[in-house]
């Protein structure tokens, strides 16, 4: 039930359809992994970010590439990251919009919506990312999302 709201976003927020979602897809703040296995499911190429390395070590070395990160200083190229996904994680916005590609997107979940320790909301997610972004947002079970599309 927890990866519900994931799974929505990325059907209804990405809207990818049946196909595969375009990498890499990056998700920071990956901790064990609950995350990491849905994006592995629809995307060729996961990147799981952490803070804690230990947390990454729980995380199978088969699902997808591990790389211990600061969020607040991503050790990406400007504009090479297809995806990034962060689940009840803190919003980095100016290392979110240095990192995506063009046409890119941000999946923001709070899983538990409102009661997330780490909430932000749709418009709060868009004002941090600043001028030239298109937010679609929803709700599913207990939990909502915001897809967030940089020019």
């Amino acid at each position: 039930e927890r990866s519900d709201v994931l799974i929505d976003a990325l059907d209804r927020g990405v809207g990818r359809g049946t196909e595969t979602l375009t990498g890499p897809v990056v998700e920071l703040g990956a901790g064990t992994g609950a995350g990491t296995r849905v994006l592995a499911e629809h995307a060729d190429h996961v990147v799981a970010g952490d803070l804690a390395g230990a947390m990454l070590g729980h995380l199978p070395a088969t699902l997808a590439d591990r790389v211990q990160l600061d969020a607040s200083a991503l050790p990406f190229a400007d504009r090479s990251i297809g995806t990034l996904v962060c689940v009840n994680m803190l919003l980095f916005a100016d290392e979110v919009r240095r990192v995506l590609a063009p046409g890119g997107a941000l999946v923001w979940v709070n899983s538990i919506g409102e009661r997330t320790p780490i909430h932000l909301s749709a418009d709060a997610v868009a004002a941090a990312l600043g001028d030239g972004v298109t937010v679609t947002a929803s709700r599913c079970g207990w939990g909502t999302w915001a897809v967030a599309r940089c020019s």
